[in-house]
């Protein structure tokens, strides 16, 4: 019984031993030097780390991987200034069967290459969906007049339920007045899924997952996206990202956590002082803003909040700056208010994002919510209804009577 039991322990303490020791070498000097030789100024080695590690908790199977597969990808990242969050970018762990290991796949999705494309000045929206019977949905010449999801309708013909999926489209919008947008068939996205490799394999039986079959819906969006890519600028980050994209054809699933059709995320550009696009919840009191965060915008901070006349900090001020503690973020204030006037409490909520966004499982607070996924904080003050009547449901209490 004694060996049994030692030789059932023996590769879960392995595992244990590579993860801490990979947790050690990603916190170490070494590392932090390197990564913050390349990151963009948006971002910090502190925050880049911290979400790797996210990301290793998320999917253990990485502390197995061949360590430098796993650094590569996650200096191929810091050059991109994208983060493994499960939302712009993705570490997947896979078997080379010739090395005999696992190796880190870097999978970038749509998101992550359209918040690319953000930062090139010239783009002021993007945004990629699908389309199901049930939409309004107006589109002529390259351009999409409306798209009005069919839960969002508020006419006598609105359906109970949607239709099927039909189409994808892709949308961006110029800062200088026009725009362009991509609009493919569900024959179309089926005939792209149908060539390839990854999705041949899968259906061969060779791979055991494919992100065509778990995530079809996201991968129809990053399919009109990539499409669009053409109209777009392309920054060096950009275009080296859409190669590494065209190289990968992923044979294993993607660990994402799309959105489901009551939560639908956009991206847009900074425009928080004309008001469009306001996050904030229907009755709620909007809590004052503060100059770090009126930069901040719908993908999640995608620009830095610029340090005033000059962009470079003066020398010395990176240990200085780093004990500052954080503004207060208003949208987590205004959350954490409206949670106490529905009857709940931050522990609710944050375990029902748990269930709907499982790329935010290492999170204990609506902070690090904030902080590692903010599209995840967008979306619930967007649909913050249908958010606190799934809280409660899930609680098994109901609305208190008004």
């Amino acid at each position: 019984m004694s060996n049994q039991n030692a030789v059932t322990t023996q590769p879960r303490n392995a595992a244990v031993v590579a993860k801490r020791d990979l947790k050690a070498e990603l916190t170490g000097d070494a590392f932090r030097r390197a990564v913050a030789q390349v990151l963009p100024k948006h971002l910090t080695a502190d925050r880049f780390v911290r979400v790797a590690i996210m990301a290793m908790t998320r999917t253990p199977k990485l502390a197995e991987c061949d360590k430098a597969s796993f650094f590569g990808a996650l200096m191929s990242l810091s050059q991109y200034g994208l983060e493994p969050d499960g939302r712009r970018a993705h570490l997947i762990p896979f078997k080379n069967e010739k090395r005999g290991c696992y190796e880190v796949q870097l999978i970038i999705d749509w998101k992550g290459l359209a918040e690319l494309a953000m930062r090139s000045g010239v783009v002021s929206y993007l945004h990629a969906d699908v389309i199901s019977d049930g939409d309004l949905f107006d589109y002529n010449a390259g351009q999409i007049i409306a798209h009005v999801p069919w839960f969002l309708r508020r006419d006598a013909e609105k359906p109970a339920a949607p239709g099927d999926v039909f189409a994808a489209y892709a949308l961006a919008k110029f800062k200088d007045g026009s725009s362009k947008a991509e609009v493919l068939s569900l024959a179309e996205v089926e005939a792209i899924r149908d060539g390839s490799q990854g999705y041949k394999m899968f259906q061969k039986g060779i791979a055991k997952s494919s992100p065509w079959d778990s995530h079809f819906f996201e991968m129809a969006k990053k399919t009109a996206f990539r499409r669009l890519t053409k109209w777009l600028p392309l920054s060096p980050e950009f275009r080296d990202a859409v190669e590494l994209d065209d190289k990968v054809d992923p044979v294993v699933d993607v660990d994402a956590a799309p959105l489901s059709a009551d939560f639908q995320v956009q991206l847009a550009a900074p425009e928080i002082e004309s008001g469009e696009g306001s996050d904030e919840i229907p009755g709620a009191e909007a809590p004052p803003r503060n100059s770090t965060q009126e930069t901040a915008t719908e993908a999640g901070n995608v620009t830095a909040a610029p340090q005033g006349e000059g962009s470079a900090a003066p020398a010395g001020a990176t240990t200085q700056a780093a004990t500052v503690p954080p503004a207060p973020n208003p949208r987590v204030a205004t959350i954490r208010k409206q949670l106490s006037r529905a009857g709940l409490t931050e522990g609710d909520a944050v375990t029902q994002i748990h269930k709907m966004f499982p790329n935010t499982e290492g999170c204990n607070s609506l902070d690090d919510v904030q902080e590692i996924a903010p599209n995840v904080i967008n979306a619930l003050m967007r649909g913050w209804e249908s958010f606190v009547n799934a809280t409660r449901k899930s609680k098994g209490v109901e609305a208190p009577q008004q």
